[in-house]
């Protein structure tokens, strides 16, 4: 054997055997990094959550105090108007200077935020009423801005194809989830749009979709609040709608 075909038998080998060594790490990391990942996924889910149930608290709070619901805020806003209400839209994000809340989920995603017409003012005459509801107070309390009979219009639908889990939502608010498609970042940036039943939590209709991940293809977490939840810490605080 020659020197130079000696020398491209061990170069050989040696390309051979680098590219085993790289294999072997890949899957190495891989199977470190995939575990990494959900787990980093798990604990934004979980902090989002918690996120979440603050804004709740703060939004009935909120209802207590002024007797309204607080008006959406612009989500493409930024500097020191924003995260306060303009209540010339029905839809948008959380007002979280007002609220006093986180301003993203954890992924740093700003909040989706609808609120029903009339809820969020200071008339009690503005909300539709329920047909047929028979209101033991005909006028509200002095500045509350809803009745016993009052109705939300918004429609939360299980993710799925489920069925409608409420149809007279007065308010929907939640996160974008993960891939934040349909939202907007807290420079006011527009996500890409949304799609399937995503779209339905970004394109600022009365219909909105709750529920767990379906195939990857759903991550959003949203809530709402009911005339009864509404009712409930209106009477727990004295204050009679």
């Amino acid at each position: 054997m020659t020197q130079r075909t000696l020398l491209r038998h061990v170069s050989g080998f040696s390309l051979v055997e680098m590219s085993v060594v790289l294999l072997v790490l890949g899957v190495l990391l891989a199977s470190v990094l995939g575990p990494l990942r959900i787990q980093w996924q798990s604990e934004r889910l979980r902090e989002t959550r918690t996120r979440l149930d603050a804004a709740e608290s703060a939004l009935l709070g909120f209802v207590l105090q002024r007797g309204r619901l607080p008006c959406p805020a612009d989500p493409t806003l930024v500097g020191s108007s924003a995260g306060l209400e303009d209540c010339g839209r029905e839809q948008g994000t959380l007002p979280w200077q007002l609220l006093g809340i986180p301003e993203a989920d954890a992924w740093g995603r700003r909040w989706l935020y609808a609120v029903s017409p009339g809820f969020a003012d200071t008339s009690g005459n503005t909300p539709s009423p329920v047909a047929g509801c028979a209101s033991p107070t005909p006028v509200p309390a002095i500045g509350i801005s809803f009745t016993w009979c009052s109705a939300g219009v918004y429609t939360v639908s299980e993710s799925g194809g489920g069925t409608s889990m409420v149809t007279n939502a007065v308010a929907v608010f939640g996160s974008h989830g993960a891939d934040g498609l349909g939202g907007h970042t807290r420079d006011g940036t527009a996500m890409a749009a949304a799609a399937g039943e995503q779209a339905e939590n970004a394109d600022r209709d009365n219909d909105f979709v709750a529920g767990n991940e379906v195939d990857g293809n759903f991550d959003d977490q949203v809530r709402w609040l009911s005339t009864y939840r509404l009712h409930e810490w209106m009477l727990r605080s004295g204050r009679q709608p």
